[in-house]
């Protein structure tokens, strides 16, 4: 069950990858010796799938480098064209991990007296507006 509730409570993060074809296939092999990425997405110009693999194998990731060498020529066949493909690497991050945080103060904000009797006039003008409008295409009674 635990898992399943770090699963649940963990984020998806979309990264894109860019650079020269070396590049790319060193950062995707990157990501894959690290098990931090879930799949790998290659979109074309239009938004439409081309390409799209599984990246998380769990502990034997780093030893399934090897073996995928077939998938990341194929990326790279791919990062050739990088102009008309986008390169779209799915991570999970866990909340908890997430490096971001803000620190922040409440600031109370109050008006002046003289302010909050303005306001009522004008809420009162508005209200009478509203009213009025309410009554356009209505016969008035004689």
């Amino acid at each position: 069950m635990k898992k399943e509730e770090a699963k649940s409570k963990a984020k998806r993060v979309y990264e894109e990858i860019q650079g020269g074809v070396n590049e790319v296939i060193s950062s995707i092999r990157e990501l894959i010796k690290e098990g931090s990425a879930r799949k790998l997405i290659i979109k074309n110009k239009e938004g439409e799938v081309v390409f799209q693999t599984q990246l998380a194998f769990g502990v034997g990731g780093a030893a399934l480098v090897g073996a995928m060498a077939p998938v990341i020529s194929a990326i790279g066949m791919f990062a050739m064209f990088i102009n008309d493909y986008q390169i779209l690497v799915e991570k999970e991050v866990d909340p908890e991990d997430d490096d971001y945080s803000v620190d922040a103060e409440v600031i109370e904000i109050t008006e002046d007296e003289d302010e909050e009797e303005e306001n009522t006039e004008e809420a009162k003008a508005e209200e009478k507006e509203e009213k009025e409008e309410k009554t356009v295409g209505k016969k008035k009674k004689k």
